[in-house]
């Protein structure tokens, strides 16, 4: 994953400054974007883990994937506030991590300029897809269906048992029968 994130970014610098520095620079400039991602993701799930241990839950360890991490815990937080400032902790910290890269690029050379931008950005977007529940796992925290956790249940099982009847004939003006027929593929 390292690799392929160094790649990108050199390919963003040398379109950026197309002649004006040479190729090393753009694979070294695409390197440190690379580690300051990979730093990126270590400082949030820190943060979720410090959030976590301030609310009396003990964290064992963390383990840190491409985009994201999970954290070895005892128990969830036993309140909802309190899982949501543990939940929070990781988009907050990412969201720190933008606003810092932003304020330090003003003034300084425009290869570190785009260093910075593009750790912004991607903090930025770290922070987003954090927040979509389950398209990115969630980090800390408990959602229940009928005290059972989601996490728990296959996203394959609770896309199947979730449904929504619109009031509202929009799709099939057709039999009953035709449209369950349909809902089965």
């Amino acid at each position: 994953m390292l690799i392929i994130f160094t790649r990108i970014a050199q390919v963003q610098f040398s379109r950026t400054f197309a002649d004006q520095f040479p190729a090393w620079q753009g694979w070294c400039i695409g390197f440190l974007t690379s580690i300051f991602l990979l730093l990126s993701v270590v400082l949030r799930e820190i943060a979720h883990s410090f959030a976590a241990l301030n609310e009396g839950v003990k964290v064992y360890g963390i383990t840190i994937f491409s985009f994201s991490g999970i954290k070895s815990i005892e128990n969830p937080s036993s309140t909802a506030m309190s899982q949501l400032r543990v939940a929070s902790a990781g988009p907050i910290a990412s969201i720190s991590i933008s606003i810092i890269c932003f304020s330090l690029s003003a003034n300084i050379s425009p290869i570190l300029q785009n260093l910075l931008a593009q750790i912004g950005i991607i903090n930025l977007l770290l922070a987003v897809f954090n927040l979509l529940p389950r398209f990115y796992d969630i980090q800390s925290g408990n959602i229940t269906i009928d005290n059972q956790s989601i996490s728990s249940v296959s996203l394959n099982t609770l896309r199947k048992n979730i449904s929504l009847v619109s009031q509202d004939v929009f799709l099939f003006d057709d039999t009953v029968y035709s449209n369950i027929l349909y809902a089965k593929l």
